[in-house]
C-alpha cells in the first residue's frame, strides 16, 4: 500500500448540518447569487433547497440525473481497444458500490444547479484491497478563495483544503470558475416568478371566489336600523359587503351579488406555463413533453431528444465530465493505492443515448455510401477512400466479379460486347 495515502485514508469529513430559510424576497435573491458568483455557495444552496419545493423543478431535475444514471454503464480502458483484464472487470462489477446511485445523484444535482459538487472518499482499509467509497457533501459549507485560487470546505473538522485527486476530495465543476455556469443563476428568476404569481393568484381567487355582497337600504329609513341590516349581512360570510341606497323613491332593503366577469386570471395560467416551459429547457434542453408546435415538426424534435425527452448533447455532455471526473479523482487513486501508478485504469462509461447514436451512425454510413457513387460520376476520384471507410465502420477489399466503373475504358468494352451486331 502507498504509505503517503495511509493520513488521508483515516481522514474522515464531517459536514454540519444544513441551513434552511423558509421564505424569501426579492432581495434575499439577490444578494444570494451575488454570493455565490463570488464563489460561496452557502445561500445559494438555501435556495437550492427551497426550489425543490417546487412542482415542476425536481422532476425536470431528477429526470435530467437519471438519464445518466439508468443508462448502460460499463468500463474501458482508454486509448486501447481490447477486454478488460480479470482485475479491471472486478472493478467495472464494484463500481457501483463504490460509488452509489444516491451519492452520484446528490453530487451531480449539485454541479448542475450551483455548478459544482463536492464529495469525499471514505476508505475501507481492513481488506487485502483499499476500497474506496464516495460520498457526497452538501455545497452549502463550500467556497472558493479567489486570492489563493483554491477551494475550502467547512466541515466539523475545521476548515479544509479541497484537493481534488489526492484521494480524498472529488470536485465535479467545468473549469476554474466553473461554478459561473450553474444553473441557478436563471432557474432562481424563474423559481421566484411563479411563487410571486401564485400569491397574485391566491388573492385573485379568493377575491373573485368571493363575490361582495351589495345591501341596498331605504335612504328614508332610521340610521341605526340600516346599520344593522348591513352587520347582519357581514355575519353571513366573510366576504365584503357594500350598502347602496335604493334611491330616492325606494323604501325597502334587498341585496345583489357583484361578481367580476372578465378573463384576467389567463395572465397567472400564462406566466406560470411560460416559466415551467424554460425550466424544462434550461434543464431538459427540451420541452416536447408538454410543447410540440407545427414549425418544429414531432419527428424533428423526437430525433434531437432522447427516450425521456432530454437533449442528446446535454445527455452525452453529463456522461463526459462526471465521466473524467471520476476516472481521474476516484479512479486513479485507487488503482495508484492498490496496484500502483504504473497500472492501466479503466475509465466509466454511460451510455445515454444507444437507440439514438444506432440511428445517427446507419444513417452517416449511408450519406457515405452516397457521396461515393456522387463522386465515381463526377470525373473524380477519392484517393483516401480506405481510411474514409474504415472511419465510418466499412473494411474494403477488391471484389474481382465487381462491374468496372461506369466511364472507364473496360466499362466501355463491356458495353460495346453486349451491343447485338
Amino acid at each position: 500500500m502507498a504509505p503517503k495515502f495511509a493520513g488521508i485514508a483515516r481522514q474522515v469529513i464531517t459536514p454540519w448540518q444544513t441551513g434552511i430559510r423558509p421564505t424569501w424576497t426579492i432581495g434575499q435573491i439577490r444578494v444570494a447569487l451575488l454570493a455565490h458568483r463570488q464563489g460561496e455557495m452557502a445561500s445559494a444552496a438555501q435556495l437550492f433547497d427551497s426550489m425543490l419545493e417546487d412542482d415542476e423543478f425536481p422532476g425536470d431535475l431528477q429526470k435530467r440525473i437519471n438519464a445518466l444514471l439508468r443508462s448502460e454503464f460499463n468500463m474501458t480502458i482508454p486509448g486501447e481497444d481490447r477486454e478488460l483484464n480479470r482485475r479491471e472487470r472486478q472493478t467495472e462489477e464494484a463500481f457501483p458500490d463504490m460509488v452509489p446511485d444516491g451519492e452520484l445523484f446528490d453530487l451531480i444535482a449539485s454541479w448542475l444547479v450551483l455548478g459544482v459538487g463536492v464529495a469525499t472518499i471514505d476508505w475501507d482499509i481492513k481488506g487485502p484491497l483499499w476500497t474506496p467509497k464516495l460520498r457526497a457533501l452538501p455545497s452549502e459549507f463550500l467556497r472558493y478563495d479567489e486570492f489563493a485560487r483554491k477551494w475550502y470546505y467547512q466541515a466539523r473538522e475545521g476548515d479544509q483544503e479541497v484537493t481534488p485527486g489526492d484521494g480524498k476530495w472529488i470536485l465535479l465543476t467545468n473549469g476554474q470558475r466553473g461554478w459561473i455556469w450553474g444553473l441557478i443563476r436563471g432557474l432562481a428568476t424563474l423559481w421566484l416568478s411563479k411563487q410571486l404569481t401564485y400569491g397574485d393568484w391566491q388573492r385573485y381567487c379568493q377575491k373573485h371566489g368571493l363575490p361582495i355582497i351589495k345591501a341596498k337600504v331605504p335612504i328614508f329609513r332610521d340610521d341605526k336600523e340600516k346599520d344593522k341590516f348591513i352587520e347582519d349581512l357581514s355575519l353571513i360570510q366573510s366576504e365584503g359587503v357594500v350598502g347602496l341606497p335604493t334611491g330616492p323613491d325606494g323604501d325597502g332593503y334587498d341585496i345583489e351579488l357583484l361578481e367580476a366577469t372578465d378573463q384576467s386570471w389567463e395572465a397567472f395560467e400564462a406566466n406560470i406555463a411560460r416559466a415551467d416551459r424554460k425550466i424544462q429547457v434550461m434543464l431538459l434542453g427540451s420541452n416536447i413533453g408538454t410543447e410540440q408546435t407545427a414549425e418544429t415538426g414531432g419527428s424533428r424534435a423526437a430525433s434531437e431528444t432522447s427516450s425521456n425527452g432530454l437533449d442528446q448533447d446535454k445527455a452525452k455532455s453529463d456522461a463526459k465530465y462526471v465521466g473524467q471526473c471520476l476516472f481521474e479523482q476516484f479512479l486513479k487513486p485507487f488503482f495508484s493505492v492498490n496496484f500502483g501508478a504504473a497500472a492501466d485504469v479503466p475509465y466509466p462509461v454511460w451510455d445515454v443515448c444507444p437507440e439514438e447514436d444506432a440511428r445517427e451512425w446507419v444513417d452517416a454510413q449511408a450519406a457515405f455510401v452516397d457521396i461515393m457513387n456522387k463522386v465515381r460520376t463526377s470525373g473524380y476520384k477519392i484517393t483516401n477512400l480506405i481510411q474514409l471507410a474504415k472511419d465510418y465502420g466499412f473494411e474494403l477489399e477488391e471484389d474481382p466479379d465487381a462491374p468496372p466503373p461506369a466511364g472507364t475504358e473496360a466499362a466501355a468494352e463491356i458495353a460495346a460486347k453486349a451491343k447485338p451486331p
